[in-house]
């Protein structure tokens, strides 16, 4: 991680933080795709499409193309978890059918 790819990562977060989202955060990197992970209770109450393009444009305004809210909501090492195993890491950069991303972005 470079310190350009963690001040992205920060504005995201920041930005997400000043349009109202509260407890657990996380914005994942991938390249011009930002994951963005929440609390379960912040994931129900920004589930709206109104709330979800609030998302959207505040990490894109952050400097991301696309933005994916993962459904199962915020998990501390996550990206860890992802990255064991020689299925979970063919994974890691993209969701399978099973997962149930919701992928959204100004592409």
């Amino acid at each position: 991680m470079t310190v350009g790819r963690l001040r992205r990562v920060e504005a995201a977060e920041a930005a997400l933080r000043s349009i109202g989202i509260t407890g657990d955060l996380r914005v994942r990197h991938f390249g011009e795709r930002a994951r963005v992970e929440l609390s379960l209770s912040e994931l129900a109450e920004w589930s709206t499409p109104d709330a979800r393009a609030r998302i959207v444009d505040a990490v894109v305004a952050a400097g991301y193309q696309e933005v994916e809210i993962d459904p199962r909501g915020f998990r501390s090492g996550a990206l860890n978890r992802e990255r064991t195993g020689p299925e979970r890491a063919e994974r890691a950069d993209r969701p399978s059918s099973d997962d149930s991303f919701v992928q959204l972005g100004r592409t």
